[in-house]
């Protein structure tokens, strides 16, 4: 019975991919693609049972009757991570509702969800919800879903539960949650705030280079080189800094360089230009305890790196620095190699393309490492949800059931399946995922005065300055004074 079901469900699940999302793939690849599914629904007849790791979530462990959960959600957030009704029926919206339906019969509540904005010039409002509910006594929230940078203003004030304390039922050694994010965050071994790694707004936003296959081919270079160059731990910076240099086309025929032209390297946007310096290896703080910690941005290696990449960066002709309207170089087929965030397959782009790790700083570096854009899914408990612990549960649960649906559908099946070229385009996914990096820095880049440290980095970089040694200079005692006092009050 097992194997039955287990068949049929992945050949649902797969058909559905063929149906919901032909219309974002080229046509002269659906062919290839249902191949793909007709091979991988015979492999799934072989399979006994799925290979999902189970969480430590008692079966006896339910809600009192009648409960109501009460999420407030980001508004950016709420989007493919909860679902007001059973949405399109598509398998990215089936996955997240059958999670959250899933949720409510095994814990026997119901989520109800309060939606406001929290990112950006929202998230002082966002914080100000919690406030207000900490202060009234009502229990208003039982968990936070926010823009990434918010909940560590929540911390700050002293308004988010441990997630780590001895009552929680979160176990950060499960696959579903990044080993990376706690090792950085984390400050005498308490969480407040935290992201999984299997949720559809954590994939999309990892930060790849994404390559117009038949573009670079123009120009003499091969996609499966680039795969090559990958598995040897080979593709660096220098690497690709030489294959873009003279790749250029004065394609709009205006004066100087422009973006209307067609260049061998480009950025999606400024934001994200900040990745380069994670790529290289660096994060911009390291926090071991509360009375340890390191601002590495005056470290020689990090000035080294900063003005010999902008020296690149600026002056090559085949390198554009960012999209001034995201997406759109790639789109009209003015970029060989476009730094991005994931979520660019769901655009409609109409040649073949393929995404390859973000280039190391040289050969010696001992991995690969992917940046997160913004927009990422963090969660957070407040200290005055109704139980606590109970809410962690749900957390539990929500990151579990994640990496059992949705993780499947969007990055299984809808990446690695349907928006990959072949077997080789679609393993580069896993070297990006299996490489992200978090930095404490960024995480709880609101709690400092001048914001996050990274933002600093990303200026210098946009603006192809020199002389990294004194913009740091300018800014450091402030960001020592605001870490002291932060590590103080989360520890």
């Amino acid at each position: 019975m097992k194997k039955t079901l287990s068949a049929i469900l992945a050949l649902l699940m797969l058909l559905s991919l063929v149906t919901v999302f032909a219309s974002c793939g080229k046509t002269e690849n659906d062919n290839t693609d249902t191949a793909a599914v007709a091979q991988t629904t015979a492999a799934a007849e072989e399979t006994t049972e799925p290979e999902y790791v189970p969480d430590d979530i008692p079966d006896s462990l339910k809600f009192p009757d009648g409960t109501v959960f009460n999420v407030l959600c980001d508004d950016q957030q709420f989007q493919y991570s909860f679902l007001e009704d059973e949405g399109d029926g598509g398998l990215l919206d089936s996955a997240i509702f059958s999670r959250q339906v899933g949720i409510e019969e095994r814990l026997n509540m119901k989520f109800s969800f309060i939606r406001k904005a929290g990112a950006y010039d929202g998230a002082a409002n966002f914080t100000n919800a919690v406030i207000a509910a900490s202060r009234s006594g009502n229990h208003d929230y039982d968990l936070v879903l926010a823009y990434n940078m918010t909940p560590a203003m929540m911390a700050n004030k002293g308004l988010l539960y441990d997630l780590n304390d001895s009552s929680s039922y979160v176990n950060f050694d499960k696959p579903w949650w990044g080993k990376g994010a706690y090792q950085s965050i984390a400050v005498n071994d308490k969480v407040y705030f935290m992201t999984d790694n299997a949720s559809y707004n954590t994939i999309k936003n990892m930060l790849a280079v994404y390559i117009n296959i038949d573009l670079a081919s123009a120009y003499n270079i091969d996609v499966n080189t680039l795969y090559k160059l990958v598995d040897e731990g080979k593709w660096t910076m220098e690497q690709m800094f030489t294959m873009v240099a003279d790749v250029y086309e004065d394609t709009d025929k205006v004066d100087g360089k422009t973006a209307g032209d067609t260049y061998g390297l480009c950025s999606g946007n400024g934001v994200w230009n900040e990745g380069w310096y994670y790529a290289a290896g660096f994060i911009t703080t390291k926090v071991k305890s509360a009375d340890e910690y390191e601002f590495t941005l005056s470290s020689q290696e990090t000035v080294d790196f900063l003005d010999w990449f902008n020296s690149k960066f600026h002056n090559l002709q085949g390198v554009y620095k960012s999209d001034p309207s995201q997406y759109q170089m790639f789109k009209e087929n003015r970029a060989m190699f476009y730094l991005s965030a994931i979520a660019i397959t769901r655009q409609d782009i109409n040649f073949e393309y393929s995404a390859i790790p973000m280039p190391k700083y040289n050969e010696d570096q001992q991995s690969y490492c992917t940046h997160f854009s913004n927009t990422y899914d963090v969660w957070a408990v407040p200290n005055d949800a109704v139980d606590p612990a109970m809410s962690t549960a749900v957390l539990e649960a929500l990151a579990s059931g994640a990496y059992r649906t949705v993780c499947p559908a969007y990055y299984e099946q809808y990446l690695k399946l349907r928006k990959s070229v072949d077997s080789d385009a679609s393993r580069m996914y896993d070297i990006i995922r299996e490489s992200i990096v978090f930095d404490f820095g960024n995480m709880y880049g609101l709690c400092f005065s001048n914001q996050n440290t990274n933002l600093q980095v990303r200026r210098y970089i946009n603006n192809g300055d020199q002389g990294w040694t004194s913009t740091w200079k300018a800014y450091e005692t402030q960001y020592k004074k605001d870490i002291e006092k932060l590590l103080d009050k989360i520890s």
